[in-house]
């Protein structure tokens, strides 16, 4: 929202006016800063000044004849227009406070005083030196210091007189315990010092000298750095406790050494301030010390202790596994195995402001050690899990994974499982570009690991997988000795979806109040059949009668309902 920056004007947006932004000419820009007489002001480029200030000349059209003729249109400045109509508005002397005016009252009377003494004392001086004789200069003279002072002006002028009489009379403050004596009676008790002109300058002396010079003084007290020590014998009584502190130091680097970069330890979020505070002092000597960060390795600090005395101590913030800190190591795998994302993790520390790995390390962690580790555990576990189902018949699990849903999948991962235990027996990894298409992974994946389940001679009686067509066709042209089951939750969303499409009619609305019970007895219809196919399939016909309210008759295996006595329901009706 525009407004001018003409002072005391306070034209704005709404107001009608126009409004014109600065020239770009620098001879014209500056006559309309001289013009607008703000003091140290410079103009942005969205400082404008409204038309008021200008003259109908300014214009390349008059917007007085615009007007008589009732043509509206932008006006238009010329290149050379400067403003010219302001209201300069003056500003007000600032008003002095009392207590300045008051001061500056009284600095003048001090000066008129002083000026009226020195003439009076130059004339009483002249007087006095053809009658009073010259005092010797051998007289002592006497140093007086004047605590108050009263005088009295026997022949002061008027105007003298006057002002002193506006002299607003100066405050007392009381210390302490004042005491009003006679003229007669005040002694002088006070010590008569004689004090140089002026204080002897102290030598400055930096906080770098004064820091050396208190090192000195500490190395002079050490007896050990004085040239002249020749050591103390030490006692046998003394022995003893020497081994004993030697045993705790013994056990406690022991007990060290055995936990190691164990990954049980515990681990702490340390702020440097508090850091540092464990290593201001000498651990040999308790002196002050110089803390140096010798080396920052990914998450691992190494500092370096150093004291006035000569004493140096190295500290690492990890153990280490060979030449790598633990905490590189734990941190890279603790990535790994949680499935995290390495960039997001470690931006996470890096917004902390915390060292950590970079994204070079994890890989290399990575490569080297986790993917070879976790190959290396997983082939043993599979070898033990395969000798235990030798001669027994397996009930199978199988189905697909890929890298983003749809047909653009690059990588897809097929994994077996027996669903007597929940125990993984197989994995396979196939990418898009070993088959004709990202539909076919499943497929590929599903033939690999039957390849290496039976060339390990187990016996596979059952597979349950989803509805996938090349799964199905695969299996009955390539597995016919093996039973194939579709998972039953697959089958159930399959049919929930039919339902709620056909409920979208106008004429089958009903049917949306059973969609959630008759999902359910697919469930119970897989659940309760032990794998029989002609009960499974008796069963699911059933639905057709209990939804009409018929609960008998039904025929075949299962010529009933197997439910108690149900409450009243909206029931459909049959043939409809």
């Amino acid at each position: 929202m525009p407004y001018c920056c003409a002072v005391g004007c306070t034209n704005g947006e709404g107001s009608g006016s126009s409004f014109f932004r600065f020239p770009k000419d620098k001879i014209v820009h500056r006559l309309w800063v001289a013009r607008v007489k703000r003091k140290n002001w410079v103009p942005t480029k969205t400082t404008v000044l409204c038309s008021d200030h200008f003259q109908g000349s300014d214009y390349e059209t008059d917007p007085a004849v615009l007007k008589s003729v009732g043509v509206k249109r932008q006006l238009r400045l010329k290149k050379d227009a400067v403003p010219s109509i302001f209201v300069y508005t003056e500003t007000k002397a600032k008003k002095t406070r009392g207590a300045l005016e008051k001061r500056h009252k009284k600095q003048l009377l001090d000066e008129s005083f002083a000026a009226y003494e020195d003439e009076e004392a130059s004339e009483t001086d002249s007087e006095h030196e053809s009658t009073e004789p010259v005092a010797s200069s051998s007289q002592n003279t006497e140093t007086c210091v004047t605590v108050s002072t009263q005088t009295t002006f026997y022949t002061a002028d008027k105007c003298v007189q006057t002002l002193k009489s506006q002299l607003p009379k100066p405050r007392t403050y009381s210390r302490g315990i004042q005491v009003e004596l006679p003229k007669a009676q005040m002694t002088d008790v006070s010590v008569t010092c004689n004090f140089p002109d002026a204080p002897p300058s102290l030598p400055k002396q930096t906080v770098e000298e004064e820091l050396e010079e208190s090192d000195q003084d500490d190395i002079e007290d050490d007896p050990i750095k004085d040239p002249d020590y020749t050591g103390i014998d030490v006692e046998d009584d003394e022995d003893d406790e020497d081994n004993i502190e030697d045993d705790v130091a013994e056990k406690i680097d022991r007990e060290l050494k055995d936990e190691g970069a164990s990954p049980e330890q515990h681990k702490f979020l340390v702020f440097s301030s508090c850091l540092l505070t464990l290593m201001l002092r000498c651990f040999t000597c308790l002196a002050g010390c110089r803390v140096i960060i010798r080396r920052l390795f990914g998450s691992c600090v190494v500092l370096e202790q150093r004291c006035r005395h000569g004493h140096t101590f190295t500290w690492s913030s990890q153990p280490y596994l060979g030449t790598m800190p633990a905490g590189n190591m734990l941190l890279s795998t603790s990535i790994f195995f949680s499935g995290s994302s390495a960039v997001r993790t470690i931006n996470m520390f890096r917004h902390l402001r915390m060292p950590a790995i970079s994204i070079a390390t994890f890989n290399k962690v990575q490569k080297s050690y986790m993917v070879p580790a976790t190959r290396h555990v997983w082939h043993a576990e599979q070898d033990e899990l395969i000798e235990q189902r030798q001669g027994l018949g397996l009930r199978l699990g199988g189905d697909a994974r890929c890298c983003s849903p749809g047909h653009t999948a690059k990588y897809g991962s097929y994994t077996l499982m027996d669903l007597s235990d929940s125990k993984v027996l197989d994995m396979q990894l196939v990418q898009s570009n070993e088959v004709k298409n990202s539909v076919a992974m499943e497929v590929e994946g599903l033939d690999r690991a039957f390849t290496v389940l039976q060339g390990k001679s187990l016996t596979i009686q059952t597979l349950t997988t989803d509805r996938h067509i090349g799964v199905k066709s695969y299996m009955k042209k390539q597995q016919p000795g093996i039973t194939h089951w579709f998972d039953v939750w697959h089958l159930a969303k399959g049919v929930k979806k039919k339902i709620r499409a056909k409920g979208q009619r106008k004429d089958c609305q009903p049917l949306n109040e059973w969609v959630k019970s008759i999902n359910n007895h697919v469930y119970w219809c897989a659940a309760s059949s032990h794998g029989d196919e002609a009960q499974v399939r008796a069963k699911w016909e059933s639905i057709t009668r209990h939804v009409v309210n018929k609960h008998d008759g039904h025929g075949g295996i299962y010529p009933e309902c197997e439910h108690d006595e149900l409450d009243e329901r909206n029931w459909l009706k049959e043939g409809k």
